[in-house]
């Protein structure tokens, strides 16, 4: 068979076999990336039937993980990944520190090797950044507090790994060549980094706009490619990982004006070769050595995944970082996994002659276990949060904080017909300037330090702290208030706070955002008044401002916006309509009483006239199990 019939023949079986897998996923409400992992394995050597090219397959994923980088750099920008430096630097070098060491000491009581057990813990010590990219991108969470933490905390991960990979093999060979060696490898990196960002803030966003001008989308998609695969390969060449180089192409494509296109004409390429990935992945796993040893590999994915939750969530709860609990616990879950990385790793190690054929095996099982499993590890953290709320010793640092940060001597207590602003990013920031600037109360809450700080050197009483733990809403007077305006990015904390307000004053108005008509129905059904969609009011500005360059009437132009308008909440009704009475919010929730902690973040259903405490829910977990539903 021909060369070019092989590569036609893996890739359809690969892409197929993924399809199937991710839609029955989905059907039975998991993660389609399980799908994906199942049909690596069908197609794997180590099961009957159709064997593909592991290599053919895996060369083809790699571009899924440039591309999948390069849209999150676009994504991102530099600001806001300064925003999380101190965590990004400080808490990933005590978590890489901790885990690895952790790590270590599980492999010799394994019966390892010395130099096994240092590999298995810079193994361990790694997290998966294409899994818990993509899963938060699925939950609509990359804005978030703990989304903008992880990311930060995985490129300084994707750096480390580069390290290690010149570290291990002195480490375990020839100890005098580990200082030059190292020395070599961070001034690549330093060049590398340091050159693409200053000489590309002027190169990219001309040659982007320059390709942009020449009017052909076919061109555009190629100089978007090239960015994205030539950085990828210059990293290649210093030694660096392709993800760091392409997520930086993509920071510097975003600050160019193009970036809105450059992500539309990506984004498909993105979707289909990093469903490669994780088939690949799939391809790795040995069903026979899982059969004959899963009290071994269950064990040993429970003990990672429980050192590495339990020392990222440590690391993040360090009172330097100023972060919430709840975010903590996500940071911890997300990064308890063993990254893609590792097979890597672990590679050199067999060829190192440190790892034995069978500590191969375990390595890439585990791991893939541990993949599999991430993504529900998020939907457990606002029930886990609630739970350790209420364990002595540990219950105080789990309970909900909230810290006046008001100007002056100014207080909530002494308010009345104010505006509580939830979400002081980007957006909530526009709107609690606005308001305190005519002269309207305000009070903002928002649990990124940094934004609470900005707003309180402008002069807007804000507090510090989750506003989706109702405690911390309640300090704002919630049941004083005039209005609440919702501008969180993170949906399932949006409806816990629309609810817990609902709860404190029934009558309050209730301005929420909203990502798409599904969100949408589902706030307002929990109570919010108005559900904004920023990309619906965006195309609507957009349509305006057409209409007034082609010289139509005020009045026209009025006819035409609230036609668009109704189109769009009539698709909002229609997706009410659509949801089942169990994704449905409660429309009068009930308060359950105050726990031991003085506040309980639950919501009963009407019918329930009474409810043992010990198995009341937090409401974020209901809303997220709601929401994993709808989608």
């Amino acid at each position: 068979m021909s060369d070019e019939l092989q590569v036609l023949l893996n890739l359809s079986a690969a892409l197929t076999l993924a399809l199937v897998g991710g839609a029955l996923a989905v059907r039975l409400r998991q993660s389609p990336l399980i799908g994906y992992l199942l049909a690596g394995i069908i197609i794997g050597p180590f099961t009957p039937g159709f064997v593909g090219d592991t290599h053919r397959i895996a060369s083809l994923a790699g571009v899924g993980i440039i591309f999948l980088m390069f849209t999150l750099g676009v994504e991102f920008s530099l600001e806001e990944l300064a925003r999380v430096r101190r965590i990004a630097l400080l808490g990933t070098a005590l978590q890489l520190i901790g885990t690895g060491a952790l790590g270590a000491v599980l492999g010799l009581l394994l019966g390892w090797s010395g130099s096994a057990a240092i590999y298995l813990g810079a193994l361990v010590a790694l997290s998966s950044t294409v899994v818990i990219i993509k899963t938060l991108q699925a939950r609509g969470e990359v804005d978030s507090t703990h989304g903008r933490v992880l990311l930060g905390m995985l490129i300084v991960q994707d750096l480390a790994a580069v390290a290690l990979l010149v570290i291990l093999p002195a480490l375990t060979s020839n100890a005098g060549s580990l200082l030059p060696t190292l020395a070599l490898a961070l001034g690549k990196s330093i060049l590398f980094i340091g050159g693409t960002l200053v000489l590309g803030k002027r190169v990219v966003p001309w040659l982007v706009h320059a390709v942009a001008r020449l009017a052909s989308e076919e061109l555009f998609i190629l100089a978007v490619a090239a960015l994205a695969l030539g950085a990828a390969l210059g990293a290649t060449a210093l030694g660096l990982s392709t993800a760091l180089g392409a997520f930086l192409a993509g920071l510097l494509v975003g600050t160019s004006d193009v970036e809105h296109r450059a992500m539309a004409e990506i984004i498909p390429l993105r979707d289909l070769f990093s469903s490669l990935f994780f088939v690949s992945v799939g391809m790795l796993i040995d069903p026979s050595y899982v059969a004959t040893h899963p009290l071994l590999v269950i064990g040993v994915a429970a003990a990672v995944l429980l050192l590495k939750s339990v020392i990222a969530t440590a690391v993040v709860l360090l009172p330097t970082f100023h972060l919430s609990s709840k975010t903590a616990l996500f940071v911890g879950l997300a990064l308890a996994q063993i990254g893609e990385f590792s097979f890597v790793l672990a590679r050199q190690g067999v060829d190192q002659h440190v790892l034995s054929a069978s500590q191969y095996s375990l390595i890439l099982t585990t791991s893939v276990l541990t993949l599999i499993l991430t993504p529900s590890l998020f939907w457990v953290v606002p029930r886990l949060d609630l739970a350790l709320a209420r364990v002595p010793g540990v219950g105080p640092v789990f309970r909900p904080r909230v810290v006046d940060m008001f100007s002056g001597q100014e207080t909530a207590d002494g308010w009345q017909d104010h505006v509580i602003v939830v979400g002081c990013g980007q957006v909530g920031s526009r709107v609690a300037l606005a308001l305190h600037a005519q002269g309207m109360p305000v009070v903002g809450i928002d649990q990124d330090l940094t934004s609470v700080e900005a707003l309180r050197a402008q002069g807007v009483p804000i507090l510090y702290g989750d506003a989706s733990y109702r405690a911390v809403l309640e300090a704002a007077q919630p049941e004083r208030a005039r209005a609440l305006v919702v501008a969180l990015p993170d949906f399932g904390a949006a409806r816990v706070v629309v609810l817990n307000a609902r709860i404190a004053r029934p009558d309050i108005n209730i301005v929420v955002r909203a990502r798409d008509p599904r969100t949408a129905a589902l706030l307002r059904q929990a109570g919010a008044h108005e559900a904004v969609e920023p990309e619906l009011e965006g195309g609507l500005e957009l349509l305006r401002i057409t209409l007034g360059s082609l010289s139509v009437s005020t009045g026209e132009q009025e006819r035409v916006l609230a036609h668009a308008r109704a189109d769009a909440q009539t698709a909002v009704a229609a997706h009410e309509l659509d949801i089942q009475p169990d994704q449905a919010e409660y429309q009068e929730p009930v308060a359950a009483p105050d726990s031991a902690s003085g506040h309980d973040d639950t919501v009963a259903p009407p019918d329930t006239s009474v409810e043992d405490p010990a198995r009341q829910t937090d409401k974020s977990d209901v809303l997220r199990e709601q929401d994993e539903a709808a989608r």
